[in-house]
């Protein structure tokens, strides 16, 4: 799906939301969250935009559950868009 830059540029919440999708395109973890949280959302979207965030960051942790046996608190920070404290704790609450 393409859409217009006409409607990009005029619609500063679109092109966040596209610049999501890049980022998951790109597989940029990192700038997926970086991307989420570097937008001032609108009272509409900031519902929808947080359930993506969440069930996002639940995929991710369920995706290094699966393909690693060990990996380090840095990388794992990476992955969940957290500083290492926060994904220490996601990690430890989730067994």
């Amino acid at each position: 799906m393409v859409i217009p830059p006409v409607v990009r540029d005029n619609q500063p919440e679109v092109a966040s939301a596209w610049k999501i999708g890049q980022e998951l395109w790109a597989s940029n973890y990192a700038g997926v969250h970086e991307e989420i949280r570097g937008f001032n959302w609108t009272l509409e979207a900031k519902g929808l935009v947080t359930t993506f965030s969440e069930l996002y960051t639940k995929k991710m942790f369920q995706l290094l559950l699966s393909v690693y046996s060990t990996i380090s608190i840095g990388d794992t920070a990476i992955f969940l868009g957290m500083n290492e404290e926060d994904a220490s704790n996601y990690a430890l609450h989730r067994g």
